[in-house]
This record gives C-alpha cells, sequence and structure tokens, in this order.
C-alpha cells in the first residue's frame, strides 16, 4: 500500500518527554501521508491508545518509565500483530540498538539525529 493523503499511515507516539512528542507530532503534521493518532507517555497508555485505535506505525521510546520500550513493543504487537516498531532512543549506546533489533524493530532512530527523514522511515516500515 502507498501511503497517500486520502488514506495516511497512522501514528502512535510513545515518549514521556512531552517536547519531543510535541516536535515530532508537529514534523509529523507537515506531510499528510501520515496521521498522528495518538500520544502515550507510559506502557498502560499505549496499549490503551492501541486497543481502541488503529494503528499502523508505533515510535517507541526504548527508555520509558516503569516499563522497558521493548517489552512494551512486544504488547503492542500482540495487540496488533501487524503493528510496525520504530525504536527511538536519545542514548548512544550499541547493546539499545540490539535490544532494539531483538525486539523485532523494523526501524531505530537516534532522537539527537531525527528530521525530515522520519517520514520517510515512518512511511517504510508502514509499507513493510
Amino acid at each position: 500500500m502507498t501511503p497517500s493523503p486520502a488514506d495516511p499511515v497512522r501514528v502512535l507516539l510513545v515518549d514521556d518527554q512531552r517536547l519531543f512528542v510535541d516536535a515530532v507530532g508537529a514534523l509529523l503534521e507537515l506531510d499528510d501521508r501520515v496521521v498522528v493518532v495518538g500520544v502515550a507517555q507510559n506502557a498502560r497508555e499505549a496499549l490503551a491508545v492501541t486497543a481502541r485505535t488503529a494503528v499502523e506505525v508505533a515510535l517507541v521510546d526504548l527508555v520509558l518509565p516503569g516499563q522497558d520500550g521493548a517489552i512494551l513493543a512486544r504488547e503492542l504487537q500482540s495487540l496488533r500483530p501487524s503493528l510496525r516498531i520504530v525504536f527511538v532512543s536519545g542514548r548512544p549506546e550499541p547493546e539499545l540498538r540490539a535490544e532494539a533489533e531483538a525486539a523485532g524493530a523494523a526501524a531505530y532512530l537516534r532522537k539527537g539525529s531525527l528530521g525530515a527523514e522520519i517520514v520517510d522511515v515512518i512511511l517504510q516500515v508502514a509499507d513493510g
């Protein structure tokens, strides 16, 4: 499926840093091929949004309060098996990338290097 303004990719943002979520949300709003359908600051909120909303791609921080992002990703995918996970992290540790890959991440992005490419990554992982 090629995302279009008529059929945008539905994205969930999961991060406890509100400034980051607001910035990414504003960036995504600039492209009509994606739409943010939910924002969550922790695992409980993310699971609630995913249970009630058709989410196609979730941007998930690997380090969340109360629950590891990799564990959350598995839970989200158990609710929606077709859900694609893009992990984000502000930490440079190589172990985090390995953890993301082990958790089935479709992609891994560093927070400090995010820019316009985030839309391209979302579109790529949504397309499989």
